[in-house]
């Protein structure tokens, strides 16, 4: 009994002291996974730190990136403003003809053949040379045989062909004394004194002839003063100055002040005139010279400045209430009484180089759809017509309102880059649309009121010269020489349009004639 008491507390020792073995081993793996699991957490703070910095680069990579897309976006941007200025020329943009270089692609007209062959028609009026007097010699050309025979002038069956006449000039100066007499009146018994002519206000001066002569080639054909008085002495082997031609000039600018006012009134009562400007070096700096023309007048103005105020300083269309037509520049929208017609012309030129440089297909339509309504116009001029049916205008603007709103749906705003502020900048073309849409019945102005014309192109014609003039001489030394050109130049271009001869007219403001325009 002890035996088997003794045995079952032995068995229960051995039990024991395996289970305390176990026990010892499983501590001992306890502790290891502790240690692998604290080795666990120190490694996983690590990548979380690791990771927590990737994170960051990579958010500073994303930063970089989009501020590399910015720069590259406008780098691309400017790159393209730079390809498109050295692509832009006279007839894809408002920069001058002189400007274009000297490889310049071949003009592309926008006209339509007429199926005519050139020169004179069929039944065309010719006009061959006038005769402007009745021959005052004669001369009778012998055969070559006869000039030396002593026979000559008993010749039998001598005969006269039909006569030529050739018509020359004399160029031979001739000088012009002027006596005053005095004299006792027979009647009333008192010592009386002709006076001298305008024209002989010194010793000895030049003629109306030789100074109407001395002007002309200045005003019409830009000739510098130098090139002139050279001309006039190798022609006449008169010696004159370049000094002596600015004050014939200076003088006949004097003499046609009141007929350069005059204009003024005739603007005012036009249905119709046109504006433009262009810079103009006038004693070193930079002046602009303004125009203001209808279909008769055309009035010039130098100012030293370009917008609203010189406009106002004219004194012509601060109270106009007709049609204006101009280029688009903003301070003539400032005027409130007039009503205005955008050029098509700069239009056009712009829709070209959207066409042909841009790839935009609308403004292809576009050109097509204002070329037709100004056949559309010319056509109902010529029937006598003074405007054009509402339906048919209401069919030109869905279309033109159509071909807008599809470059404006190809066209969209760009979206406002991450970090930018203030307006987004939306390209050329954007700008072109926004200002087809917004000014629409300003470019359809012709079509819907036949006083406006299609373009500016007269206001344009008559400016134009001045850059002519600027590339003879670079500029105007004296603000008092920039007046006395306009004064010339709108007198001239006025006469002209009337009918009147240029050099006739300078010959009358010569002579002492007060001259004027009317309508």
């Amino acid at each position: 009994m002890i035996l088997k008491k003794l045995a079952s507390k032995k068995a229960m020792a051995d039990q024991i002291s395996a289970q305390s073995g176990q026990i010892a081993s499983l501590s001992s793996e306890v502790a290891s996974l502790e240690s692998q699991l604290s080795q666990a957490r120190e490694e996983n703070a690590k990548l979380a730190g690791e990771n927590a910095r990737l994170a960051e680069e990579n958010t500073k990579l994303i930063e970089e990136n989009a501020r590399l897309a910015g720069e590259n976006a406008k780098i691309s941007g400017k790159n393209s403003e730079l390809e498109g200025r050295a692509n832009k020329d006279s007839s894809n943009s408002d920069k001058p003809p002189s400007s274009d270089p000297i490889h310049k692609p071949k003009p592309k007209s926008r006209r339509k053949r007429s199926g005519k062959k050139p020169g004179a028609q069929e039944g065309h009026k010719g006009h061959g040379i006038e005769i402007p007097d009745v021959p005052r010699g004669q001369a009778i050309h012998l055969p070559g045989q006869c000039e030396s025979c002593p026979n000559r002038d008993i010749c039998a069956n001598s005969r006269l062909s039909e006569p030529r006449i050739t018509v020359d000039i004399q160029i031979t100066p001739v000088a012009a004394e002027h006596i005053v007499s005095t004299r006792i009146c027979g009647h009333s018994g008192i010592e009386i004194t002709g006076e001298f002519p305008s024209r002989a206000g010194g010793k000895v001066q030049y003629g109306p002839n030789l100074s109407a002569l001395s002007v002309d080639p200045d005003i019409r054909g830009m000739v510098s003063y130098s090139r002139i008085a050279a001309m006039l002495k190798d022609i006449f082997s008169i010696s004159l100055s370049a000094g002596t031609v600015y004050t014939m000039v200076s003088k006949a600018a004097g003499q046609l002040e009141g007929a350069y006012n005059s204009i003024k009134a005739l603007l005012s009562e036009a249905a119709a005139l046109g504006a433009d400007e262009t810079g103009q070096r006038v004693g070193g700096a930079l002046a602009w010279m303004h125009v203001v023309c209808s279909d008769m007048p055309a009035w010039l103005y130098p100012h030293e400045k370009r917008g609203y105020d010189a406009i106002l300083d004219a004194g012509v269309l601060g109270e106009f209430e007709g049609i204006l037509s101009h280029d688009c520049y903003s301070p003539y929208f400032k005027l409130a009484k007039v009503v205005h017609a955008i050029c098509n012309a700069h239009i056009i030129r712009e829709l070209v180089y959207m066409h042909e440089q841009l790839g935009q297909e609308w403004a292809a339509k576009l050109i097509k759809l204002l070329l037709e309504m100004k056949d559309k116009k010319e056509s109902l001029l010529e029937q006598g017509k003074t405007g054009v049916s509402d339906l048919v205008a209401e069919a030109f603007m869905e279309e033109y309102n159509a071909i807008v709103q599809e470059g404006i749906n190809a066209n969209p705003i760009p979206p406002r880059p991450p970090g930018k502020r203030g307006r987004i900048a939306k390209g050329k073309t954007r700008a072109l649309l926004d200002r087809l849409h917004d000014r629409q019945d300003d470019i359809c102005r012709f079509m819907t009121n036949f006083d406006a014309p299609f373009d500016n192109s007269a206001a344009e014609r008559d400016i134009r010269v001045l850059k002519v003039k600027q590339k003879v001489s670079g500029g105007m030394r004296t603000e008092k020489g920039a007046k006395d050109f306009a004064t010339l130049l709108s007198c001239l271009y006025t006469a002209k349009k009337q009918g009147m001869g240029i050099f006739r007219f300078l010959l009358d403001a010569f002579e002492g004639i007060e001259l004027s325009f009317k309508r």
